[in-house]
């Protein structure tokens, strides 16, 4: 738990969304996922479903509209979604500009053809292209990971 100025323990409430995990994924895999309840799955393979509530994607902005809030992300695969909430995210519109590679970590909020992700944390990678160079490759790896096709050893 975190302390207080006097090294007392102090109490932080943590919404539930927060404790799910931020899934690495493609837009196109947030596309062909489906709704159960009031969770997004994602069918990796016969084994493993992931509850895509929260993701992690990457892209680069294809149009920013501060007058609605959100802009627009294209990844590897030229796919493209909306991301919603860009105020509310640290930093908010200070650097937003079309062109730039990011990274968003966010909550689905709609399925289907016109999906989006409400933004909580967006980060601007622009300047770092081994970011962009290596986030198939994460991706790829890390749900090689889940789906048991590889293991890691220590």
């Amino acid at each position: 738990m975190p302390s207080n100025i006097d090294g007392n323990e102090s109490k932080m409430s943590v919404s539930d969304k927060f404790l799910k995990p931020f899934h690495k994924v493609f837009i196109s895999q947030l596309k062909k996922g489906y709704q159960e309840g009031e969770h997004w799955k994602l069918k990796l393979n016969d084994e493993v479903i992931l509850d895509c509530q929260m993701v992690w994607i990457q892209g680069r902005i294809t149009i920013a509209n501060k007058t609605l809030d959100q802009v627009q992300l294209q990844d590897v695969d030229d796919e493209i979604v909306t991301i919603t909430n860009i105020s509310s995210a640290p930093g908010g519109w200070s650097w937003v500009q079309t062109g730039r590679y990011v990274q968003v970590i966010g909550q689905i909020v709609s399925s289907g053809r016109d999906i989006s992700v409400k933004c909580i944390k967006l980060c601007d990678l622009t300047e770092n292209p081994i970011e962009e160079q290596m986030w198939e490759i994460e991706v790829i790896e890390l749900q090689n990971l889940l789906k048991k096709r590889i293991q890691m050893q220590f």
